[in-house]
């Protein structure tokens, strides 16, 4: 249980490449993407607004072949993400060469964005060298003319993949179907309700549909988030049944041995010896179904983590933590008998025998 939350803390807090804070993705639902662009921005408390076929990292993407124009390589693979001049400042996106895509007009949309990935895997060493250079499509008659290169983010889903693809940025406003608005006021909410009154007078036929990315993203992981909580439940009511069981059996033993006690404690026997003779059994216990539990909760655990492409580590922290806790519960259950054994008076239980 204490590593499935940590896996899905991991995910939460996982840096995707980009900043998905304060960004609510709209759908546009053929909407015309420079109208509802133009009416959004004079919503006070918003910053920037972009644009994008697909929004990163929740599941969608589309693909593309490409090579470097004029030889004889292969087609290589690629993930194409079609967005505006806007997209990359919006969401913290860095340039490492060249500029961001211009904006949409006749003939730009053969300007292209290339990643990092990309840059590598079409076999040059730098990012600057690739610069101004065209590069060919399977599908395109026009080659496309690279105008710079952003740093890799992710685009596909954590679960499904690790390393960072080829990817290709093109502006195509006929393709968007998401505005992304960023805003900076404190009044979220506030803000998005003026959004929708804004978008009513655009559209009035659509339903004003948006998500906060950070939500979407956390959504994408809802299916772990749900494991958690049906583990721990799980968990919950067996640590409790084991805890109860062996209430029931610190309480039977304390009542069994009432005599002895009474006898030790007249010889002189300090309390806190008389509480551990009264748990031994028990401790033994404990050592005994760690040593069964610790080793095949490890085998266990690393093997469905080898199905993450992006996991943590199941280190001899996350195992301590689990020890220390069962070892935590057993001793209050435990002690919670034996430490009132060894406090009672002698007195009383010699004379009920």
């Amino acid at each position: 249980s204490i590593l499935i939350y940590n896996q899905f803390k991991y995910f939460l807090e996982f840096n995707y490449g980009f900043t998905p804070d304060h960004i609510v993705n709209i759908q546009l639902q053929g909407s015309d993407y420079k109208k509802i662009a133009n009416e959004l921005s004079t919503v006070p408390g918003v910053s920037a607004i972009s644009a994008c076929d697909i929004i990163p990292s929740t599941g969608r993407n589309n693909g593309i072949e490409i090579k470097k124009i004029g030889t004889a390589d292969e087609f290589m693979n690629a993930d194409i993400l079609l967005t505006d001049e806007n997209f990359i400042s919006n969401l913290g996106i860095k340039l490492v060469a060249g500029r961001s895509l211009p904006p949409a007009g006749e003939s730009t949309d053969r300007f292209i964005l290339l990643n990092e990935a990309a840059v590598k895997k079409l076999g040059y060493k730098h990012p600057n060298e690739i610069i101004g250079q065209a590069i060919e499509s399977k599908w395109n008659k026009e080659p496309f003319v690279v105008v710079g290169v952003a740093t890799d983010f992710r685009l596909h889903l954590l679960i499904n993949r690790n390393e960072i693809g080829p990817l290709i940025m093109r502006n195509q406003p006929s393709q968007f179907t998401y505005v992304n608005v960023k805003i900076i006021s404190t009044d979220l909410m506030g803000t998005v309700a003026k959004l929708e009154e804004k978008w009513k007078r655009v559209d009035s036929v659509h339903p004003f549909k948006y998500e906060f990315y950070d939500e979407q993203l956390a959504f994408t992981h809802q299916g772990i988030f749900d494991l958690v909580s049906i583990l721990g439940f799980i968990a919950f009511l067996a640590i409790t049944i084991a805890c109860l069981g062996l209430l029931g059996m610190a309480t039977y033993t304390a009542e069994r041995k009432t005599k002895e006690v009474g006898i030790r404690k007249v010889l002189g026997a300090e309390e806190l010896s008389i509480a551990l003779l009264l748990s031994r059994e028990f401790l033994k216990m404990l050592a005994i179904s760690i040593c069964i539990g610790a080793p095949l909760t490890y085998v266990v655990n690393n093997f469905w983590l080898e199905k993450f492409p992006n996991r943590v580590d199941f280190g001899a922290g996350t195992l301590l933590m689990g020890i220390a806790v069962l070892i935590t519960l057993g001793l209050v259950t435990i002690g919670s008998q034996t430490i009132m054994a060894s406090k009672r008076n002698p007195a009383d239980s010699l004379k009920m025998e």
